[in-house]
Formats: C-alpha cells, sequence, structure tokens
C-alpha cells in the first residue's frame, strides 16, 4: 500500500495531512503542558493557604484560652495576703493575650496576600485552559483543508 502512495498524486496531500496532524498533536501538548504546570502552582498556593489557616486557627484557640483565663482570673477574689501576686498573674495573662493577639493580626495580614495569589491563580488557571482550548480549535481550523 505504502508503494501504492508513493507513485499516486496523493502523496503531497497525504504529507501535508500528516504534517498538519502532527502540529495539532503539538499544540495539544504545549497546552496540556501550560495547564499541567499551573495546576500545580495553584495546588501549592492553595497548600500554603490551608497551612496558614491551620496556623490561624491554632493562635484563635490560644487566644481563647488566654481570654477565658483572664475571665477567671478577674473574678477570683482573693485574700488580702495574696493581692500582689493575683495581681502579678492577671498582669502576665494580659501580656501572654496582648502578644497573642499582636501574632494573631500579623498572621491575618500574611494570609490576605496567599488569597488573592489563590484567586489570580484560579483566573490564570482558567485562561490558561481556555487558550488552550482555542489553540486546539485555531490550530483543527487551520489544518483541515
Amino acid at each position: 500500500m505504502t508503494a501504492a502512495l508513493t507513485s499516486t498524486p496523493l502523496l503531497p496531500l497525504a504529507q501535508d495531512i500528516s504534517i498538519r496532524i502532527s502540529q495539532l498533536l503539538s499544540a495539544c501538548s504545549d497546552s496540556q503542558r501550560s495547564y499541567t504546570h499551573a495546576l500545580s502552582a495553584y495546588r501549592t498556593s492553595l497548600q500554603q493557604l490551608l497551612d496558614r489557616e491551620t496556623a490561624l486557627k491554632t493562635i484563635v484557640r490560644d487566644r481563647e484560652i488566654l481570654v477565658n483565663r483572664m475571665i477567671k482570673l478577674n473574678n477570683k477574689k482573693p485574700a488580702e495576703s495574696a493581692l500582689e501576686a493575683h495581681q502579678g498573674k492577671i498582669e502576665e495573662a494580659q501580656r501572654e493575650l496582648t502578644a497573642c493577639e499582636g501574632e494573631w493580626m500579623r498572621d491575618v495580614r500574611s494570609v490576605w496576600v496567599p488569597v488573592a495569589r489563590v484567586d489570580s491563580g484560579g483566573l490564570i488557571l482558567r485562561s490558561i485552559l481556555a487558550r488552550g482550548g482555542g489553540r486546539v480549535e485555531r490550530s483543527e481550523a487551520e489544518q483541515l483543508p
């Protein structure tokens, strides 16, 4: 059959079709590679965001513990002899609570950047997918006689 094809006027058409199919497959491969790379970056961003949210949950839990500790210390009525020690415990608990709240504020601010990155990463991923699909459609239109 190959000998018959090489001796016919269909050979240039068959070669042209073969080249067009090869180009179409190459465009598909490039699109898939871009999508895979973008998806990997997006998943990494999501994991980083999850890690930060987990850290924030821990800080919020610690803050709740410290607030409850402050409430208990403030509700407790110490004896006259233990008043100074009790006041020291209140001040120490207040310092810990202030430090915890400061850490919480820093972490809350640091989460906004990854959230924005994940949002934009999702949009980029959609864009790559749409461009890849468009590229394949254009290649198909160009390649088909």
